[in-house]
């Protein structure tokens, strides 16, 4: 909030986000896909993570290989996790 609060306050949203924010906090609300959604972001970024330090071999588009099949396994369930976000607006 802190890097958006000179922004939200010029539109004069802040403390209506704010209090968004708060609520859904202490309510601790417990969704299965946002805990899908963050398993698979955490692997994806321990994968990208792997490619940028030279650990793993990265993957090259014109070659089928292993690291590619794994990349595309994961991003199946994240783009329909994002597309049903985007359209039951969750």
């Amino acid at each position: 909030m802190k890097c958006k609060k000179v922004d939200l306050t010029t539109v004069k949203e802040y403390s209506k986000t704010e209090l968004h924010y708060n609520q859904c906090i202490t309510t601790h609300i417990k969704k299965d896909s946002d805990v899908i959604r963050i398993l698979i972001l955490k692997y994806a970024y321990y994968l990208r993570c792997k490619y940028f330090h030279a650990e793993k071999i990265p993957t090259n588009f014109l070659i089928n290989n292993s690291n590619q099949i794994e990349l595309n396994r994961i991003t199946e369930p994240l783009r329909l996790i994002c597309k049903d976000l985007i359209e039951n607006k969750l």
